[in-house]
Formats: C-alpha cells, structure tokens, sequence
C-alpha cells in the first residue's frame, strides 16, 4: 500500500498535468482563433513594435479568461475533494490551500517549459507570430518567459505558507 504523501504526489503530477492539457489548449486555442488577444503575453520588445488592429473584440478575451477560469477552479477544487476522500474525508484548509498551490506550480511549469520556451521561443508556429514582427529578437527570449510566469511571488509565497502552516 502506498504511503499518504506517495498518494498525494501521485494526484499532485496526474491533476496537475490534466490542468495543464486544459490551459494549453485554452491558450493555443485562443492564439488560433486571433493572436492579438493575447498581444500583453508578449515580450516588451514585441508588443512595443507593433501597433494592434482597430477591431481587436473586446468581449470575447472575457469570455475566455472567464471560461479558463471556471474550467481551471473545477478542475483544482474536484482534485481537491478527489484527495480529502483518499484521505479519509478530511483534508483541512492548510492541506487544501497547499495542494492547490502544488498543483498550479506544475501549471506554472508547463507553461513555462511546453508552452513558452518550447512552443513560443522554439518551434515558433507562424500562429503565433504577429504580423510585422517576423524574426523579431524577442521571440528567442527565454527568459523574459521564466521571469514573468515567477514576477509576482504573493501566490506563490502565501500558499505555501498557508499549506505549510497548515
């Protein structure tokens, strides 16, 4: 029989890595359906050489954000309750709020390695490339990528303290 923590890691990685396939494809989808959307996901260099259309939507960058969101929150909190009855039905706060951490730092590191780094800066798929921005510099920064996905470090730091804490 597996230990508590082995369990735990094992949801952690499986829930994690569900989370990331669904935010990769909100994210490429959203690339697909118009690149200028996500225009403030660019480096600096790339967003400062580039003067967006006029007709850019306004709602539909809503819907979706919202839509991410709803779809991502359902994901973390059934993982959640999926872990609190593996665990015998009881999970407390601070174990809740460490696993949702854990689990939006295997996102952040999909992200930044499979979606960024490998997708954007490397392969470089001609839907992501904004017009007039071919072979642009900014493209092949990597770690622009790295140090925007771990800028804001109040998330970061604050779940961890409130599932160390417990």
């Amino acid at each position: 029989m597996d230990s508590p923590a082995r369990t735990w890691a094992r949801r952690v990685v499986r829930d994690g890595l569900l989370l990331s396939v669904v935010f990769s494809v909100i994210i490429v989808g959203t690339v697909l359906i118009d690149p200028w959307i996500m225009l403030e996901n660019y480096p600096p260099g790339i967003r400062e050489s580039v003067t967006p259309p006029d007709d850019l939507p306004v709602v539909l960058p809503v819907v979706i954000g919202v839509g991410m969101m709803v779809v991502l929150v359902w994901l973390m909190v059934r993982s959640i309750v999926a872990l609190a009855r593996e665990r015998g039905g009881h999970l407390g706060f601070g174990r809740a709020a460490l696993h949702a951490w854990l689990l939006f730092q295997v996102v952040n590191l999909w992200d930044v390695v499979i979606l960024d780094w490998l997708l954007f800066v490397t392969i470089q798929p001609a839907a992501f490339i904004l017009p007039g921005t071919e072979g642009h510099p900014a493209y092949d920064d990597y770690l622009f990528h790295l140090k925007e996905s771990y800028a804001h470090p109040v998330p970061w730091v604050g779940g961890l303290v409130l599932g160390v804490k417990r």
